[in-house]
């Protein structure tokens, strides 16, 4: 009898933590619900043909536009928090969920077509020209597909920890034998607290260490709504991410992490070299560095977006 007390007692604790933990990821993702709110952004739903997606707009009309793209994990308003503070002051700031992460989702096959598409849907929808893009990770092959196609509508491309077609295939092979794992789908689509915790670490130089039930309440908030579709994003983009121009008529920005251990940073040397961008790399952070060394990120994404006003005026008619 006094085995199985203890046994309640110990059930009931870990399920009070759990709900502890649970509420914890819940205020943490409403404060940064509120960053956004107090720099006046707008929360608002697109709605085009099989696609919903939501986004985060400031609507400074007369203001240069940034439009940033997240990748796996998590959703556009987390991903970029540490940038919305210091840009939205000056630019028009414009953040969206990825089909199937966050609140969007679509009726379209999951494709990096389809994510092209919905992008394009939300620059034509709110009639933006000269767009400064910005993506990371998943979101840089988005942005690079995208700058492929509707290099038109933007006035830079900055891509973050995203090699495009430039990563051989024997590195992904490489990256699987050294986690332990058969598809990069274990890694990126997380199936309990577990696969988050390894997520975290392999992202990050120095991932919080939070107890399981943490990772358990984040799994739940941000890794289960989307999975199969998720999976399916992952399969499909071997056969399309070699839709990348060979060159951009655009200035454009490659930043790294020296310690990523997801794309290694030789493979920004390389993108460097295709696209003939500008290159920062940051020595000590890893995948996600907007997020770990947000001002040594924000201060280069600042200088380069400065560094092509700079030319602009310098070309203007006297």
């Amino acid at each position: 009898m006094h085995t199985y007390k203890i046994g309640v007692v110990a059930l009931l604790s870990l399920s009070f933590l759990s709900s502890s933990c649970q509420k914890a990821v819940r205020l943490y993702d409403k404060s940064v619900y509120k960053t956004y709110e107090k720099k006046g952004f707008q929360e608002k739903v697109l709605q085009n043909g099989d696609h919903t997606l939501h986004y985060f707009d400031n609507e400074l009309q007369h203001k240069p536009v940034m439009l940033f793209i997240h990748g796996f994990g998590g959703d556009g308003k987390v991903t970029w928090e540490r940038q919305v503070k210091r840009f939205s002051n000056d630019y028009r700031i414009i953040v969206p969920d990825l089909l199937w992460f966050g609140e969007s989702y679509s009726k379209a096959p999951p494709t990096l077509t389809s994510q092209v598409g919905a992008i394009h849907s939300l620059v034509e929808q709110l009639k933006l020209m000269d767009v400064h893009m910005v993506g990371i990770s998943y979101g840089g092959f988005v942005a690079l597909a995208y700058g492929s196609t509707f290099e038109h509508t933007l006035s830079s491309l900055t891509i973050v920890a995203s090699p495009g077609d430039v990563m051989a295939d024997d590195e992904v092979e490489e990256f699987c034998r050294r986690n332990n794992v058969k598809s990069v789908k274990e890694i990126f689509v997380p199936k309990d607290a577990k696969d988050v915790k390894r997520l975290f670490k392999i992202s990050m130089v120095n991932p919080p260490p939070f107890p399981i039930v943490v990772y358990e309440a984040i799994f739940e908030k941000y890794f289960s709504r989307y999975p199969t579709e998720q999976a399916e994003l992952l399969d499909d983009l071997p056969t399309n991410k070699d839709k990348v121009a060979d060159t951009l008529s655009i200035p454009t920005l490659v930043l790294w992490g020296a310690k990523d251990a997801i794309f290694d940073v030789s493979n920004a040397y390389k993108l460097q070299e295709k696209l003939n961008a500008q290159l920062v790399i940051n020595e000590k952070t890893g995948h996600t560095y907007p997020g770990e060394e947000p001002a040594h990120f924000n201060k280069a994404l600042m200088e380069f977006i400065d560094s092509i006003k700079s030319t602009a005026n310098s070309n203007a008619p006297k």
